[in-house]
């Protein structure tokens, strides 16, 4: 999918976006905050934010051209935005013409990461006696990228303030300010006191439940699905230093395993006993068994039933077979981790 222009509309604010397809060409189109929303720069990187949520994969590449696009829009001057030279036309702005544009001549590090100093962030990945912090929200107030430093003060509400420092941004991930969650878009869970593993772990919203006020997600890292109350999630800004964490982590569980079941070799049937195992982001899972129900050999993943009852989906490669195709009986009450986290 190649984004090839953008397209504005002024009343009420709006704008499109053309993609193209497997050769068909279609405009989605995205309603804007109302310019009584929008009146200062802070007010643009909060809009700019949500359209990159709603569209990361075609959109997170693009965040100067929107930024540029939507002061233009708003009525509002972009000090940062370069503007010299001829301006593209306000309502077919094409990515290309932004490539072909000089690089500014002083391109800070912490622009090509994401991250910038004030910005809110979760942290995540930790270890050893820090591992407590994961999912913990922050604000970011120290970034010294050339030197590998960075400093957290965290959000936790104590009467002291409390400032953690690394020497790696691979523990910081900054988080969308509005707080938003869209489906699609990935998230850190957080706040999970009876399960504090699984705190800090990346997923992605796959449903919205109106009535229960619940989001369904899945881990990233291990496929399991959860339901999830809002407040146990933190929706990530999708940055170039966002994906290449979320990347990482969730190659963490893609390493061969010994006995397991790949793309490479034949799946296990449909019926088959499989037992969980090689999760670290989620190790309260590993062990357990449960009964192969479908198998999708192009993701290289297995759909399960678990003995409680509840159905995930799992990479292959972290199953490996326990029996062949059999009776699969359940427990008769629900595991503990499924029906507090399912509740």
């Amino acid at each position: 999918m190649k984004l090839k222009r953008f397209l504005l509309r002024y009343e009420p604010p709006g704008v499109g976006l053309e993609v193209e397809d497997n050769g068909v060409t279609d405009v989605r189109h995205k309603d804007l905050r109302r310019a009584a929303e929008v009146r200062s720069t802070k007010h643009i990187n909060m809009v700019v934010d949500e359209l990159i949520a709603q569209e990361p994969t075609i959109l997170v590449k693009h965040r100067a051209t929107l930024v540029q696009l939507l002061c233009r829009l708003y009525g509002i001057e972009s000090g940062s935005a370069d503007t010299t030279g001829e301006e593209a036309q306000a309502d077919a702005h094409s990515p290309r013409e932004e490539q072909r544009k000089p690089a500014p001549h002083h391109t800070s590090p912490a622009e090509s990461s994401g991250l910038q100093e004030g910005q809110q962030v979760v942290l995540v990945g930790l270890k050893g006696d820090l591992q407590v912090h994961n999912g913990e929200l922050g604000t970011l107030t120290k970034l010294r990228e050339e030197k590998g430093k960075y400093e957290v003060l965290l959000n936790s509400g104590v009467t002291r303030a409390e400032i953690l420092k690394f020497r790696s941004p691979d523990n910081i991930v900054p988080v969308v300010p509005s707080g938003v969650l869209i489906v699609g878009s990935q998230a850190v869970m957080r706040g999970l006191h009876n399960h504090p593993e699984l705190n800090g772990c990346f997923c992605r919203v796959v449903r919205h439940y109106d009535g229960a006020q619940r989001f369904e997600v899945r881990a990233i890292d291990s496929g399991l699905h959860f339901r999830m109350k809002p407040d146990n999630l933190l929706p990530v800004l999708p940055c170039a230093h966002s994906l290449n964490v979320v990347l990482k982590d969730a190659g963490e569980d893609e390493s061969p395993q010994s006995g397991a079941s790949d793309r490479s070799s034949a799946p296990f049937q449909r019926g088959s006993i499989v037992q969980i195992f090689g999760l670290k982001s989620t190790p309260a899972f590993n062990g357990q068994l449960a009964e192969v129900l479908s198998v999708d050999c192009t993701k290289g993943r297995y759909a399960i039933r678990l003995r409680d009852g509840s159905e995930k989906t799992i990479r292959m490669g972290n199953v490996r077979l326990a029996s062949g195709p059999a009776s699969f009986h359940r427990m008769r009450a629900p595991a503990a981790i499924d029906s507090r986290l399912w509740g």
